[in-house]
């Protein structure tokens, strides 16, 4: 039986068990949800000082204390109409939400109704604590829309963000804001108040890295490619698949023997997600849906790589999931690990798994593919982004100045 007295030590562990008693038919919402509105509705009625009294003329009467006129009157026709005037009185006089509140509300909503993942969920609580600190605490009625554009045109200079942090705490705002117009807590026009903003792209902090750090050159690529063939076990297959087929680090280790269709097609249908419970400690689980829309695809591994399956079934032949150590599966940061430490050895610059991702999707625009074979085999949905953000000088200097020498104005002269 359930214990109101059980000492819990998270409300994670208290809505467990209320789960658990509701799934068991134990408790029903509907009743519980009644039970606290109408706990709810008997606070405010508490709260008035007033007598509530039946007039000759059957209506019903009440007063209320007012700043400028001292008490007034307030007569309805039923009593039930004057205590839901009475409750909706002090709702609004007391009960009004915080910027945090609406914030919290909103994000917590898209994590149940699973619009966002527990780790997205965790970078947006991240970036509201950074920036919004100085509102947290302002009841949200009393924003104004040049209250919040001055607020988010000071961010980029107090915390130099990039743009897409700060794409990412308008993304926040936006949410948070149009939770509260909905409500009726807000007024301003949300869209309007974000589209006008001063704001241009020499405002961001621009990091520069060199070209050695934003993915393999070709040179390097052949090399770690001799490297992971010739030095086979688990983590250097991962890093090899993920080198020849552009797939994510996530979608790595989520991969199952029946995503495979053959040794030179699989399908990515999931993905590693990581967030913090109640308590700060990480959590790693794989969510049933890849990181995008498009992220869901068939990919395909090149002929001369079909070999990878049977030696990932050679080590791990009989696990939940092909990455396994120990009959534990594998986490995105053992390959992360297992890829620096390669890169230390072979003198390479250090690079994460993403860059074996950039790597691939600029050779494939090197050597002109197909654009839509591009997005199918990425999981991107525009070109452009692919082309924008993926798309880094890889070629050595030897190669560059071959392609100098071989333009028919030089060859002429």
């Amino acid at each position: 039986m359930y214990n109101k007295n059980t000492n819990y030590e998270s409300t994670a562990e208290v809505n467990k068990d209320v789960q658990f008693l509701i799934n068991h038919g134990i408790l029903d919402v509907t009743q519980i949800h009644d039970k606290v509105k109408m706990l709810e509705r008997q606070k405010y009625l508490e709260m008035h000082p007033y007598a509530i009294s039946q007039l000759k003329d059957g209506r019903w009467q009440t007063h209320f204390k007012d700043g400028e006129k001292g008490r007034i009157e307030k007569r309805l026709k039923s009593k039930g109409e004057l205590e839901d005037y009475i409750v909706q009185f002090y709702k609004e006089k007391y009960d009004v939400p915080t910027v945090q509140d609406c914030f919290d509300e909103w994000n917590d909503r898209r994590l149940r109704l699973n619009t966002i993942s527990e780790s997205t969920h965790h970078r947006y609580v991240q970036q509201f604590k950074q920036c919004y600190a100085p509102l947290a605490n302002l009841k949200i009625k009393d924003l104004t829309g040049d209250m919040i554009q001055d607020f988010l045109e000071e961010q980029i200079a107090v915390h130099n963000l990039k743009a897409k942090s700060f794409s990412n705490l308008k993304t926040i705002t936006r949410g948070m804001l149009k939770y509260a117009k909905k409500h009726k807590l807000i007024q301003f026009p949300v869209e309007e108040i974000l589209a006008d903003l001063d704001i241009s792209g020499k405002e961001f902090k621009k990091v520069a890295k060199k070209d050695s750090e934003k993915a393999f050159t070709e040179e390097e690529y052949i090399i770690m490619l001799d490297y992971l063939i010739k030095n086979i076990d688990i983590h250097n297959l991962g890093i090899l698949l993920m080198l020849v087929t552009g797939i994510r680090v996530g979608e790595l280790v989520s991969l199952k023997y029946s995503d495979f269709h053959n040794a030179t097609k699989f399908q990515i249908t999931k993905t590693e997600t990581k967030y913090t419970d109640s308590e700060g400690k990480w959590h790693r689980e794989i969510k049933d849906s890849p990181k995008t829309d498009a992220g869901r695809r068939i990919v395909f591994i090149p002929d001369k790589f079909d070999w990878i399956l049977d030696e990932l079934k050679k080590i791990n032949p009989e696990g939940e999931y092909i990455f396994e150590r120990n009959h534990q599966r594998m986490s995105t940061d053992a390959i992360r690990k297992r890829q620096y430490r390669i890169c230390k050895q072979l003198h390479i610059p250090p690079k994460s798994p993403h860059k074996c991702r950039k790597s691939f999707i600029s050779m494939m625009l090197d050597n002109h593919v197909d654009k839509n074979f591009i997005l199918q085999q990425v999981g991107h949905t525009d070109i452009s982004c692919s082309e924008k953000y993926y798309h880094e000088n890889i070629k050595s200097d030897q190669r560059k100045k071959e392609i100098l020498n071989d333009l028919p104005a030089f060859q002429a002269s």
